[in-house]
């Protein structure tokens, strides 16, 4: 099975710290450690710089320290606590520590593309945009802020980079043209459909729908399977980042609509923190349940059904051409008084296929006061005041296979004094893999749907911190 998306960083890529990364090795911090092991001083650092380490946990097995700094540089820290045959570098923002001797002289020096995705009118970052090399694996998608790193072999330093975002028009940039710049500003335009030289009426539009749902079952890949992927979920309050969980997991994602089978594991993860606490937060459970049954293709949500016609109103509101094909693009809205959840978006049907590749849709919140525990405990009002969501999938050996799911959801939290703030998370999933089969390993740690993504991180980190002393 092929690779979906791959986000590649190994040893050979890494290089001595650049200039603008000094900043980050600046940075001053106390460390007071009695024999105690290396990776728990480096937790200790992380949490009080807000800098993140990357390193191979055999690397730094039994290793122990006994220290005393305060307000030092944090390369000064790093210098002491390592040993000789050990070195570091940043990459990404991030601290990554590897063994002198995984960088062997004859590597290639990999390029380093970086930049920001901005709309070209409003000048707004977009986030989570899609950047991937033309007509291959690898890839990335930009963060909350629009920006990305991607990291690329040199014998494809004449390829092509292709950013494209849902709604806007891709761009295709000449990697040498982004190579070893911080400042590359990425424009993009928001698409105009064409509506072409034939009218689509409702009638053909209803049709378009449900040729649509009829070759589901024959076009997408609807067996248990087991996939690798990576999630992430982002907590802001008022604006302010507040928290950030990220995770490599094994997933079990069963055929069709069943949701009720589906199984999860940590592999990895990390956890972020702002400095500054927020009571009033209010985190996910099972979050990577929530987002990966965003796959409503497979699931066959009401308005991909055959009766769809009987609850949403269907435009064909042009077609977007794209290096994948010709897509033809449909907004449903719910009737005024249909029952039930409000869902309200596009779709993008494939011309020739009629494959459904991408959503984009929100859910109108109704307004309902909730009431919800905060950090403290104390209970709160809630009301969603905004739910929107991008699901896309790609075609693969003849099948389209789930890709990615993105959510943003805001919440209005009231707590007992009627102080408001707002609450918006960022779910986040990437399949970057496709094993084939139905079985699940057992290599991580299970998250159910009732567990926090941060507690389950915590004890997968320190069952693998043991299991590593014990060999």
């Amino acid at each position: 099975m092929k690779l979906l998306l791959a986000i590649i960083i190994s040893a050979s890529t890494l290089q001595p710290i650049a200039a603008q990364d000094s900043a980050i090795m600046q940075k001053r911090v106390s460390v007071i450690a009695d024999n105690a092991e290396i990776s728990n001083v480096l937790d200790d650092i992380s949490r009080k710089s807000g800098v993140n380490f990357s390193y191979n946990s055999d690397l730094l097995k039994n290793q122990k320290v006994s220290l005393n700094r305060q307000n030092c540089e944090l390369e000064t820290i790093l210098n002491t606590i390592l040993a000789d045959n050990i070195s570091y570098t940043v990459i990404g923002g991030n601290i990554v520590i590897y063994e002198k001797t995984e960088l062997p002289a004859e590597k290639p020096q990999m390029i380093k593309v970086s930049g920001v995705v901005r709309d070209a009118d409003q000048n707004n970052a977009l986030p989570f945009a899609s950047i991937s090399l033309n007509n291959t694996a690898l890839g990335t998608i930009t963060n909350e802020n629009g920006k990305f790193d991607l990291l690329i072999n040199p014998e494809n330093q004449n390829d092509t980079l292709v950013v494209s975002y849902l709604g806007y028009s891709p761009k295709k940039i000449a990697i040498n043209q982004l190579a070893n710049s911080q400042s590359n500003n990425i424009a993009l335009s928001q698409h105009i459909y064409g509506l072409g030289e034939v009218l689509v009426t409702p009638v053909e539009t209803e049709k378009i729908i449900r040729e649509s749902v009829s070759r589901i079952h024959s076009q997408y890949y609807r067996k248990a399977n087991v996939y690798k992927a990576f999630y992430r979920e982002s907590y802001y309050a008022d604006s302010s980042f507040v928290a950030r969980d990220e995770a490599m997991l094994n997933i079990y994602k069963s055929g069709g609509s069943d949701v009720s089978k589906n199984k999860m594991a940590v592999t990895e993860g990390r956890k972020m923190m702002s400095k500054k606490q927020y009571d009033i937060l209010l985190k996910l459970r099972g979050g990577p349940f929530n987002i990966i049954e965003l796959d409503f293709v497979n699931r066959g949500k009401e308005f991909i059904s055959t009766y769809a016609s009987k609850y949403y109103d269907f435009q064909y509101v042009g077609k977007d051409s794209t290096d994948q094909g010709v897509f033809l693009v449909i907004q449903f809205d719910k009737k005024t008084n249909a029952p039930g959840i409000k869902y309200s978006g596009k779709m993008f049907i494939e011309k020739t296929s009629k494959s459904i590749a991408r959503l984009e849709f929100e859910i109108i919140p109704d307004g309902k006061k909730l009431t919800a525990k905060n950090r403290k405990g104390e209970t709160v009002d809630m009301v969603f005041r905004r739910m929107a969501y991008h699901v896309n999938y790609m075609p693969i050996d003849g099948k389209w296979y789930l890709q990615s799911c993105i959510g943003e959801e805001t919440r209005q939290i009231t707590d007992k004094n009627g102080k408001d703030s707002y609450i918006t998370t960022i779910q986040q999933l990437i399949i970057t893999e496709s094993s084939g089969s139905d079985i699940f390993p057992k290599e991580g740690t299970v998250i159910t749907r009732k567990d926090l993504l941060s507690d389950v991180i915590v004890r997968h980190n320190a069952n693998h911190k043991k299991e590593s002393q014990q060999n």
